[in-house]
């Protein structure tokens, strides 16, 4: 190759390092988020106590008194949030740690269309036994 040949493809290179190098200073916020976009005047605020009928894991959702709670990542005006799991004493834990019939208290957020997004998941007792409130 000639010299101005092995130039150009060095030129070309060390452009291509710096506009990755950029990119990873100057990330771009709409793809931080990789759950729900949320408008926090669109949202009723929810609050069950009430006994886990089912949990998906592969989905990443649980059934709460006949209400499908999604257990996601989701943006909230400027705030970026995920669900919390926490056992009865404020630990967090995995999803895989609620089981059928634990009487669980859910706060969340009601979304237009009936989607159900939750901001906090504790456990209340082991057991299925309690009364439901809503």
């Amino acid at each position: 190759m000639d010299y101005y040949t092995k130039t150009v493809k060095k030129v070309f290179l060390l452009g291509m390092l710096m506009a990755v190098m950029l990119g990873f200073f100057h990330p771009n916020h709409s793809f931080a988020v990789s759950g729900l976009i949320i408008d926090p005047d669109a949202v009723e605020e929810i609050e069950i106590n009430a006994l886990v009928m089912e949990v998906n894991i592969l989905k990443s959702y649980m059934i709460v008194a006949e209400k499908k709670i999604d257990i996601s990542e989701f943006k909230m005006g400027d705030k970026v949030c995920k669900t919390s799991l926490l056992d009865k004493q404020g630990n967090a834990v995995l999803l895989n740690a609620f089981k059928k019939g634990q009487q669980v208290l859910v706060k969340g957020f009601g979304l237009p269309g009936g989607v159900t997004v939750g901001e906090i998941i504790q456990e209340v007792s082991a057991s299925g036994k309690g009364k439901r409130n809503k």
